[in-house]
C-alpha cells in the first residue's frame, strides 16, 4: 500500500489473532534494515479504551490489549512512524482480531 509519495509498508502477518482473553501483548518492530531510517512515534486505535501503549523505542513498540469479554472483536492499531531522512510522519494500520473463546 502506498503512503504519501513513495512510502510502502507491509506487516507480516497482516492481522494478529488472539485466542486468549488474558495477558495479550503485541510487539511491533522494524525490519533491522529499516532501523536507521524510521522511528516509531505513537500509536492510536479504533478502540482506544481497549489498548495501552506499554513501551516505545525508536525501533519497537509494545501494546497491551485489555483482558475481558467486553473488548472489541476487531481493533485497528494506527502506528505512527517518522522518516528520519525526510522528517515526514505517516501512519500504518495493522489489525488485531480478538477471537473470543467459545
Amino acid at each position: 500500500m502506498e503512503i504519501g509519495e513513495g512510502y510502502y509498508y507491509r506487516y507480516t502477518p497482516e492481522a494478529i489473532a488472539f485466542e486468549s482473553n488474558t495477558n495479550r501483548k503485541l510487539n511491533i518492530e522494524f525490519s533491522p534494515a529499516l532501523n536507521d531510517r524510521y522511528a516509531f512515534r505513537w500509536v492510536t486505535a479504533t478502540s482506544p479504551g481497549d489498548v495501552t501503549l506499554e513501551d516505545k523505542t525508536d525501533s519497537g513498540i509494545q501494546i497491551g490489549v485489555d483482558d475481558g469479554d467486553d473488548v472489541a472483536d476487531d481493533i485497528y492499531i494506527e502506528v505512527w512512524v517518522l522518516d528520519k531522512q525526510t522528517n515526514i510522519r505517516f501512519m500504518c494500520d495493522p489489525q488485531i482480531i480478538n477471537k473470543k473463546p467459545s
